[in-house]
C-alpha cells in the first residue's frame, strides 16, 4: 500500500498555501480540542476557536485570504465567515469529517490518519525532556512483568518497539547537536555566540537531554538487566517454546518455524540496540564536544577581531589628532576618525606586470650568529605566558577549588564579580566552568538551573558551583 492510498491527494495541500502558518496553527488547535472531546467537536465551538485565531493572526499584520474566499453575507462578521470557510476547507482537504446528530447539530470528527499525524505535529511543537530511563525501565518490566507470562510474544514485540524508539531519540539528541554545532558557527558577535551556547544549547540540549542521559537518566542501570533477560528467553527451550506458541496462537505467524523466526529476530534487535548503545553514547559525546570546540573557537576569533577593529578605530584617531596637531587646525571631517576602504580605478599602470626570472647563485656558507641571551629569555617568557593563559579542565578545577577555599559552595554570579576584579578578566573561563559541571570526574558539580541573570552585557544561568564530595 502506498502513502496516497491512506492519505487524500490533496491533504497537505494547505500546508502549502500562502496561509500555511494560518492553517498550522488551526491543525493543532483542531487536534486539542479533538483530544478534550470525547464524542466529537460541536461546529460551533471550533468555529469560534478559528475566529479567535483568524483574529489574533490579523492583529499580527497576517490576514486569511484564501483565493476562493467571498463574504457571501454582507451583515456577517468577516472573521466568522473566514472561520466557516476554513472548516470546509479543511473538509475538503481531508483533514476532517462531519457528522449531524440529533437536532440537526453538526460534529467534528477527525480521520485516523488525520488525527495521527496531528498527534506527531503537536509532539514535535511540544518540545518536552526526554525521559531516556523510561525506555530502559520500561522495557524491562515488559520481558520480566506478570504481562510477559501470559502473553510473551506481545511483550517481547512491545520490547522491542520501546528498544526502537530508544534508539531514534539518541539519533535525534546526535542530529540536534550538529545543528547547534552548525547555529553557533554563524554568529556574528561574541554575545550572539554566549547567548546561544547559555540559552539554546543549555536549554534544548543539555538541560533536557544530554545532563539527563549522562547523569540522572543513565540507562546503564537497567541495561545489564534487559540483556540478561533477553539471554534467558533464547537460552530458556521451554521458555522460548512457550513463547512461539503464543505467537501461533495469535496469529503472529503461521507456523512454528515462521514464530521461532520472528521472535529470534525481535530478540536480537533489542539485544543489538543495547549492546550498541556505548558506541552511541561515544559519537554523542564527541559530537558535544565538538560543539564546545566550535563554541570556544567562535567566541575567541570574535574576542580578538572586535579587539583589532578597536585598535585599529584608535590608531586611526591618534593619527588624525597628530596630524592635525602638525597643520594647526582643527579636525572637522569626521571621515578621517575611520578606516576607509580605497578604490583605485584601472589604469595603464594597474596592468599585470610579468615575474622576473630568478637568478641560482651557488650555495655560500653562511656565518651562525650566536642568539642573544636577552632574547632567548624573552621569547622563552612569552611562550610560558601563552601556555599559562590556555583552559584546561585541570586550570578550571584548580581555579574554583582555589575560590571556594573553606567554602562548599558559590552562586555563578560570585566568579563573574571575581573575574571582573581581575586586570585582565577572561570570561570565557565561565563557559567551561559551566561545561565541565556536568562532568561526573569534574572536583566540583553545578546546582540546578535557577534563572537567566545579566550583569552589563554578559547573560548567564544562575547556578550553585558546589564541591564534589570524594567517593569512598
Amino acid at each position: 500500500m502506498e502513502l496516497f492510498d491512506v492519505l487524500p491527494e490533496r491533504f497537505f495541500g494547505l500546508l502549502a498555501g500562502k496561509c500555511r502558518r494560518i492553517y498550522a496553527e488551526a491543525g493543532l488547535c483542531l487536534y486539542e480540542q479533538y483530544r478534550l472531546a470525547q464524542f466529537g467537536i460541536e461546529q460551533e465551538i471550533l468555529r469560534d476557536k478559528f475566529q479567535e485565531l483568524i483574529e489574533s493572526w490579523a492583529e499580527a499584520g497576517v490576514a486569511y485570504e484564501e483565493d476562493d474566499f467571498s463574504l457571501q453575507d454582507a451583515a456577517a462578521e468577516e472573521s466568522r465567515a473566514k472561520a466557516n470557510h476554513m472548516i470546509r476547507r479543511m473538509k475538503e482537504f481531508g483533514w476532517l469529517d462531519f457528522e449531524q446528530r440529533e437536532n440537526f447539530k453538526i460534529f467534528i470528527l477527525l480521520p485516523h490518519y488525520s488525527s495521527r499525524l496531528w498527534g506527531l505535529f503537536a509532539h514535535l511543537c511540544e518540545g518536552r525532556a526526554v525521559e531516556y530511563q523510561r525506555f530502559a525501565f520500561t522495557t524491562y518490566q515488559v520481558l520480566s512483568g506478570e504481562g510477559a507470562k501470559v502473553q510473551p510474544s506481545m511483550a517481547v514485540l512491545e520490547a522491542e518497539r520501546l528498544a526502537e524508539e530508544f534508539v531514534e531519540e539518541l539519533r535525534i539528541l546526535l542530529n540536534n547537536i550538529k545543528n547547534k554545532m552548525e547555529q553557533v558557527s554563524a554568529q556574528t558577535s561574541l554575545q550572539d555566540v554566549l547567548s546561544h551556547h547559555f540559552d539554546e544549547y543549555r536549554s534544548d540540549i543539555v538541560d533536557r537531554s544530554y545532563h539527563r542521559l549522562k547523569t540522572s537518566d543513565h540507562v546503564s542501570r537497567y541495561r545489564i538487566r534487559i540483556l540478561q533477560e533477553v539471554q534467558e528467553i533464547r537460552q530458556n527451550k521451554e521458555r522460548f517454546r512457550a513463547l512461539c506458541d503464543d505467537a501461533v496462537n495469535r496469529q503472529l505467524a503461521d507456523t512454528m518455524e515462521s514464530a521461532e523466526y520472528r521472535m529470534n529476530a525481535s530478540l536480537h534487535s533489542i539485544e543489538e540496540i543495547y549492546r550498541g548503545l556505548d558506541d552511541m553514547f561515544a559519537q554523542i559525546d564527541r559530537r558535544h564536544n565538538q560543539y564546545v570546540r566550535a563554541s570556544y573557537e567562535r567566541a575567541l576569533y570574535l574576542q580578538q577581531a572586535g579587539s583589532a577593529r578597536t585598535e585599529s578605530m584608535i590608531a586611526g584617531i591618534l593619527l588624525a589628532l597628530v596630524e592635525a596637531r602638525d597643520e594647526r587646525r582643527e579636525i572637522q571631517e569626521l571621515p578621517r576618525l575611520f578606516r576607509l576602504q580605497t578604490m583605485d580605478m584601472l589604469l595603464p599602470n594597474s596592468r599585470y606586470v610579468p615575474r622576473k626570472k630568478r637568478v641560482l647563485r651557488p650555495n655560500t656558507e653562511a656565518s651562525v650568529r650566536e642568539v642573544d641571551a636577552q632574547l632567548r629569555a624573552r621569547v622563552r617568557r612569552e611562550s610560558a605566558e601563552r601556555v599559562a593563559r590556555g583552559i584546561s579542565r585541570q586550570k578550571i578545577e584548580a581555579w574554583i577549588l582555589e575560590v571556594l577555599g573553606q567554602r562548599g559552595s558559590m552562586e555563578i554570579g560570585e566568579l563573574l564579580g571575581l573575574l571582573r576584579a581581575e586586570e585582565n578578566p577572561d570570561f570565557l573561563q565561565l563557559l567551561y566552568v559551566y561545561l565541565y559541571g556536568h562532568d561526573e570526574l569534574a572536583k566540583y558539580r553545578l546546582g540546578d538551573h535557577k534563572h537567566i541573570e545579566e550583569q552589563d552585557t554578559i547573560r548567564y544561568t544562575s547556578r550553585t558551583v558546589k564541591r564534589r564530595e570524594k567517593k569512598t
